[in-house]
């Protein structure tokens, strides 16, 4: 892994070399490089795609993008540290995957309000500022809103004599902010990449994922997932983070594209993801899947293991006062 990121590092200083032979004295039009969290044709970093377009059209002469690559460039744990020390200067991925350097990043997930409301609110300044401070980082907009997440399963989970579910017994994929909640609800967890996924299943390694609304059938999940445990118990996290350094040595008239593109982002980005996830289910209701509807104190009880565990956890890393700030911006 080191080796791989010392290579794109060598990679990216050489060609920074050769661009910046015989430049003209006169200021020039301003290359961003791009990286992305996941691979870029997943259908949860077509927001990417659209901040790149509108940039790239409204900064002629002033700014541009240039995508760099993912985790095939940069593997996921050594993204933190390109972003932040301006290896590359743009990021757009899930905020909680900053979680073992940035404690803060987990703040998104657990919350239940609109960006609208988390601009409005104060919240998305809030974080705004913690980033600057923390993670050398500008975070420009929030893109995960609408995104829910589900508990995926082969097969029918037991049930608790108040209506829940029991997944003793059961080995789930869930990423590290989901480790507490899948214990609390009995489950063995273990965490395991996106593009990992689909393998772990196949060879029958798990018995079921937490995974978003919006991509399932295009990694091929349903073919072994065949029941989905309703409600969602988290909200989306994914954002465009911006090199601090980087956006501060910017021309004011590249930021205040990049930040008009950001915004106008976010307002594509909610109905995106309304027809996407739309599109979505009706794919899976096709193959098969079946919802496992948990209601009443069954249903507050599942949602509850989450967002405690995760405000419980923030405590621990971000201190109690903290927690219960940010838990008042985030959450009606």
């Amino acid at each position: 892994m080191k080796n791989s990121f010392g290579r794109f590092v060598l990679a990216v200083w050489v060609g920074c070399l050769s661009a910046g032979a015989g430049l003209p004295a006169v200021a020039a039009e301003v290359t961003l490089k791009s990286l992305s969290a996941a691979p870029r044709h997943l259908v949860f970093m077509k927001p990417m795609d659209e901040f790149e377009r509108l940039v790239n059209e409204r900064g002629k002469g002033v700014v541009k993008i240039a995508y760099l690559g993912g985790p095939e460039a940069i593997p996921t744990p050594e993204q933190f540290r390109a972003i932040s020390t301006g290896l590359v200067d743009v990021h757009v991925g899930p905020n909680q995957w900053f979680q073992g350097q940035l404690a803060y990043s987990q703040v998104f997930n657990p919350g239940n309000k609109s960006v609208a409301e988390l601009r409005e609110g104060g919240g998305f300044a809030a974080i705004q500022a913690v980033y600057r401070k923390h993670a050398n980082l500008e975070l420009l907009n929030y893109l995960g809103e609408p995104v829910r997440f589900y508990l995926y399963l082969r097969k029918p989970p037991k049930r608790t004599a108040d209506g829940g579910i029991d997944l003793s017994g059961l080995t789930i994929r869930g990423t590290g902010t989901e480790k507490a909640f899948l214990h609390k609800l009995g489950a063995v967890h273990r965490n395991i990449q996106v593009p990992e996924m689909y393998t772990a299943l196949q060879r029958g390694a798990i018995d079921g994922v937490t995974y978003v609304n919006v991509a399932v059938t295009q990694l091929g999940l349903h073919k072994f997932l065949k029941y989905r445990v309703r409600p969602t118990f988290a909200q989306g996290d994914l954002a465009t983070n911006v090199n601090l350094d980087r956006w501060k040595s910017l021309s004011r008239e590249a930021r205040a594209i990049l930040n008009q593109a950001a915004r106008d982002t976010e307002i594509w980005t909610n109905a995106f993801w309304q027809r996407i996830a739309s599109e979505e289910l009706a794919k899976l209701r096709e193959a098969g899947m079946q919802d496992i509807v948990l209601s009443g104190t069954a249903a507050e009880t599942y949602v509850a293991h989450y967002t405690s565990s995760r405000w419980e956890e923030i405590a621990k890393r971000i201190g109690p006062d903290e927690s219960k700030r940010f838990r008042g911006l985030f959450t009606k």
